[in-house]
């Protein structure tokens, strides 16, 4: 219904049906399960029906008790019901099973249902539903006709069916998904509200359950739709506006809500949340007004069926927003229901008449003393207009304003207002959080291209609940602290929508500034994991304030709340960022325009001279939240601090850094872009690599990150996104560094180190830091890099492999190899193989045995040289393999092929876990498997500056960086004169699409091709390969040097292709893969 999602929150637990280790050696424990627990299991496998049947009714009871229920799980209950109680003959015993099945999915948490799930539960549910459908269906035997015991029996065990599928619906979206692609189960459900015999309970416990699978649920709702009679069941459940009618409302909300059915695109008319709230609100006053409703029964109780109302109309309130912005950009045409699938469909809306004239019978006399207290839907309406004053004057602005919208103002929120004075505490907050959505909805419509009635509706039952509402909760100086985080959220809410301008009977505004104090010593939570920061007390506290200080407000009160929102910043690095964002914001949103008459405080107090001072904290904090953990946050905080304070650090100005010892200066240079840096006193590092002092070091289109463990002074010339962090994983990165030292001086094999986690994890960096570590140790390792996305020391597309004997240089990534040009640094000498393609999950038939060759000659430069060896290997890879299970027989292999001991995680504790499980245990010799902290300066690289990136490199490959100019060479090559392979790409047909009789053919690894201008502005290999050679010895050949092609003639036969070095390309072939795509003209 547009709440939280519970199926969003579960997380894997050990399963809980497994197979126990031992008896409980708690001596309380032991005796339970020898004098209750055995018992009842040994009865519950007796060939004696009776004995069967007896057990599983006292399991049915013991389960309630915790003791007993974990242990008759440790005795694996689950597995007997499964096997043999569901499916006995006994129709008790099978009501039992299924009963004792639902309760314990209604006790254990979710990942019972899941295990439940794995384990197959749905095609047993399939089974008796079919079972049960086919007894209520019997001709020979009518259910009518049945003994009422075996009446009770089939009802019982259709209740526990339809508990156990809420459960499963509850638990996980695959499970809901699953159980989508059933039609016999949605069948079986509007199949029991046929029936009119069911008992009031099942009926609302049916559309309980109808509710829970239809949530976010766009496949099951298309299905209902299909079905008329379903819907127009479910429509004539509404009218009735009975305690049936509120579940039935949360169904249609659902299915409005995921079909995109607004105000503006129903296929149907009137079918739009706009229908609903008119018989929730009606619901809600009966319940009011008596304990028992009419038109119906049903098993929640008054207090339930108003909450679960409330809810629904807080829910609705929440969909609005998106329904607004849908607008007619959406709108589509309805194609009409589709054919029957089955003949009683048609009575539904029939049998629900008949069943609702039955029940109108039975509670005649009730009725006829309601009728006075009961509000017909008329009667809200109508005074609902009194309440809010509408008058005549307005009709003709009526439809310019959505009738969900409408409804909510006119209908909903009077009757939500009184709801939220009561001093029942479950009301009050349900109708405050509806409210609450209500009027963050309405905070969000243009009132200057809103109607009139809009404004004349919405703003007097503002100002009511801010003086009705929230300020007696303010007068109370409640302690509940959720009750003052709803009232405070409501109040920010209500006085956006109305752009501040609510009349104060008092001191509001200080009330919620002592709030804001007071939630300083609210404890912060120990999870902050999908904890939203802007849902804070504190961050409410200033919003509101920003909100009531707007102009006109009175110059007394805009001062005070400014200098307030001032405080909150000056309070920085103190106060979370999340509060210092909102201040920032409530600043400019109140002093935006010189017209204001506030603009007078903001220059004659002195403001502006203020947050120029504070410029500095508000940046340092915003730049100081990880991205990557809390990406709203840091986004904000970007927006609303380097980009708005006065003067931003990302001038070319020369600025001066005072690092303190353990702290991190990170910083983000543009594409085409340059800084340049120097260390003025202290020392400091960058990757591992030392930084000379005094030296300028230029950097360009990176992202990096210098760390000092003694504290630096830094000069820093140019334009640069940066910020210091004091917090660092660098000591483990460095305690890392020691362990495989210690590994290099011992008897024990080299360390051969993969380094494994997502994309944006710190990998490469990672690698570099250990590397430079290690050649600052006199150590020569040998540095790997399997991800074809990127290049190291080649461009991307290929797999490399060099021994680091020299430092890195810090300007040039990774340093260069020899092509044209000098170097300041020795340069490497990578052994590079090709691959051709962008991730190894295209192709890993051809990943794998360039890995393997790679791996190969690896192995043979160890046998060669004792002394790099020693060394040893530190090996990068591609983050894709790291992301999913599907994946882990890529890094498997890697692991193998260069029989590697250790195995670094970065940033995922799910992998973390997978490789300990795949890994530790590994044969000859065990892996050790570390985690590690990503650093906080991991910088999201969006496939924009992934992009640029490469196209940078491939730049720099032919034509060298600022510092070393190359001169490429071209040459024209004929046709004829060269040999084309390109990487074959694999069309994706399964096996299983093959015509009959066909099997899967093996394809080749390279195709060989023409010349074409779809080789224009794209790389090539020139491979250390003859071309008559075989495929596969291409394939396992290393690379020469790489080729662009600049021009294709085709009517002269003719490439014009650039080169680093001048010779011809001769002999040898050339391979032309997808990766790195075509750049644009280097020529």
């Amino acid at each position: 219904m547009g709440k939280s999602n519970k199926r969003a929150k579960v997380k894997n637990h050990p399963n809980p049906i497994a197979k126990p280790v031992k008896p409980p050696t708690d001596p309380e424990l032991a005796a339970v399960r020898e004098k209750q627990i055995l018992p009842v299991i040994n009865d519950l496998k007796s060939p004696e029906v009776s004995r069967r049947s007896a057990a599983a009714v006292a399991i049915a009871n013991l389960i309630e008790d915790t003791k007993c229920r974990k242990l008759l799980l440790r005795e694996q209950v689950v597995g007997i019901l499964l096997e043999q109680t569901i499916t006995d003959s006994s129709l008790e015993s099978k009501s039992a099973g299924w009963g004792i099945l639902r309760n314990l999915a209604l006790e254990e948490e979710a990942d019972f249902s899941i295990h439940l799930y794995r384990r197959d539960i749905l095609t047993p549910i399939t089974a008796i539903i079919q079972m049960i459908i086919e007894t209520i269906e019997s001709k020979e035997n009518p259910i009518a006709k049945l003994p009422k015991a075996q009446q009770s029996l089939l009802w019982t065990l259709s209740g526990s069916v339809v508990g156990l599928l809420t459960s499963l619906g509850e638990a996980q979206e695959e499970i809901v998904e699953a159980i989508s692609r059933l039609p016999s189960i949605l069948n079986f459900l509007f199949g029991l509200l046929n029936v009119p015999a069911v008992p009031g309970e099942l009926f609302s416990d049916v559309l309980t359950c109808i509710s829970t699978l239809t949530e976010d649920n766009k496949a099951l709702s298309q299905q209902i739709v299909g079905h008329e009679a379903w819907l127009m069941g479910l429509m004539q459940l509404r009218e009735l506006a009975g305690p049936r009618a509120v579940p039935a409302c949360a169904v249609l909300h659902n299915i409005f809500t995921c079909l995109e059915w607004f105000d503006h695109n129903t296929p149907m008319e009137g079918a739009s949340d706009a229908i609903l709230i008119p018989t929730l609100v009606q619901c809600m006053s009966q319940v009011q007004g008596e304990d028992n409703l009419s038109n119906g029964s049903s098993h929640l109780n008054p207090d339930q069926l108003l909450q679960l109302a409330l809810e629904i109309t807080a829910s609705i309130a929440t969909s609005l927003q998106e329904a607004l912005e849908h607008g007619a950009k959406h709108e589509k045409e309805f194609e009409g229901f589709d054919d029957k699938a089955d003949g009683e469909d048609e009575t539904m809306a029939d049998d629900i008449n008949d069943d609702a004239s039955d029940a109108d019978e039975e509670d005649e006399l009730n009725e006829e003393d309601e009728e006075e207290d009961e509000m017909t839907i008329a009667e809200i309406a109508e005074d609902m207009d009194r309440v809010i004053g509408d008058g005549s004057d307005d009709e003709d602005d009526s439809e310019d304003v959505p009738a969900t919208l409408d409804a909510l103002i006119r209908v909903a929120s009077p009757f939500l207002l009184k709801l939220a004075q009561t001093d029942n505490e479950a009301v009050q907050s349900g109708a405050i959080s509806a409210l609450n959505n209500i009027a963050w909805t309405i905070s969000n419509v243009d009132f200057s291209t809103a109607s009139g009635r809009l404004k004349k509706s919405w703003a007097p039952l503002a100002q009511q609940i801010w003086s009705e509402v929230v300020t007696p909760v303010l007068a109370s100086n409640t302690a509940d602290i959720e009750l003052a985080s709803s009232i405070t959220s409501l109040a920010w809410a209500v006085a956006r929508s109305v752009q501040g301008q609510v009349k104060l009977t008092g001191d509001e505004h200080r009330k919620f500034m002592a709030l804001y104090q007071a939630s300083k010593d609210i404890p912060a939570p120990s999870d902050t994991e999908g904890v939203d920061p802007f849902q804070g007390l504190g961050v409410k506290c200033v919003g509101v304030l920003g909100r009531l200080a707007l102009d006109p407000a009175p110059l007394a009160l805009n001062r005070e709340i400014g200098v307030f929102l001032l405080t909150v910043l000056a309070g920085l690095p103190e106060t979370p960022v999340a509060d210092a964002v909102e201040a920032l914001n409530g600043i400019f949103d109140i002093y935006a325009d010189k017209s204001y008459a506030c603009d007078k405080v903001f220059r004659d107090d002195g403001f502006h001279k203020h947050l120029e001072e504070l410029k500095v904290k508000v940046i340092k904090a915003a730049k100081g939240v990880d991205r990557r953990k809390e990406t709203e946050l840091r986004s904000r905080a970007d927006e609303a601090g380097p980009s708005s304070v006065p003067t931003s650090s990302t001038t070319a100005a020369t600025v001066v850094h005072d690092l303190a010892a353990n702290s991190e200066w990170r910083f983000e240079v543009d594409i085409g872009t340059s800084i340049e840096v120097k260390i003025l006193s202290g020392s400091a590092e960058l990757f591992g690599t030392e930084l000379a002092v005094k030296h300028a070091y230029t950097f360009n289109g990176t992202k990096a990150a210098i760390f000092t463990y003694h504290g630096c002074r830094i000069e820093v010339t140019g334009q640069c996104e940066e910020y210091t962090a004091e917090e660092s994983p660098m000591t483990q990165y460095a305690n890392l560094h020691f362990a495989l030292e210690n590994l290099r001086q011992t008897s024990q094999p080299e360390p051969r180190v993969l380094v494994v986690g997502p994309n944006n994890s710190g990998k490469t960096s990672l690698v570099k830091l250990l590397t430079a570590y290690a050649t600052r140790s006199g150590k020569q390792p040998i540095v790997v890099n399997t991800d074809p996305g990127e290049g190291m020391l080649s461009i991307p597309g290929s797999l490399t492999a060099t021994a680091m004997s020299s430092v890195i240089d810090v300007e040039e990534g990774w340093g260069s190899s020899p092509t044209s040009g000098p170097s300041s640094v020795p340069v490497k000498l990578p052994l590079v193989y090709f691959y051709g393609l962008k991730s190894p999950e295209d192709e890993p038939k051809l990943y794998k045995p360039v890995c393997t060759r790679l791996a190969l000659a690896v192995t043979e430069r160890l046998a060669d040289d004792e002394e790099v060896k020693r060394s040893g290997v530190i090996i990068d890879t591609p983050g894709v393999i790291s992301q999913g299970k599907n994946s882990y027989d890529l890094i498997s292999h890697i692991a193998s092929e260069f029989t590697v001991n250790v195995i670094i995680v970065l940033g995922s504790e799910r992998l973390h876990s997978d490789m300990l499980r795949r890994f530790s245990n590994a044969t000859p010799t065990p892996i050790t498997v570390i985690k590690l902290e990503k650093s906080g300066g991991c910088a999201d690289r969006d496939d924009a500056y992934m992009s640029a990136f490469r196209q940078s490199q491939i730049r720099e490959y032919f034509f060298g960086s600022i510092k070393r100019t190359l001169s490429p060479h071209t040459q024209t090559v004929d046709f004829s004169a060269i040999t084309i392979y390109k990487i074959h790409e694999q069309s994706g047909m399964m096996s299983s699409f093959l015509p009959g009789g066909e099997e899967e053919v093996e394809s080749p690894i390279f195709d060989r091709v023409e010349p074409s201008s779809q080789m224009l502005h794209c790389v090539m290999a020139v491979m250390y390969a003859g071309t008559h050679d075989a495929l596969e010895v291409i394939r396992d050949a290393s690379v020469m040097g790489f080729v662009y092609v600049a021009e294709v003639d085709d009517k002269k036969r003719r490439l014009r292709v650039l080169a680093p070095v001048s010779g011809k390309i001769g002999d040898r072939p050339l391979v032309w893969g997808s990766w790195p795509e075509a750049s644009v003209s280097l020529i």
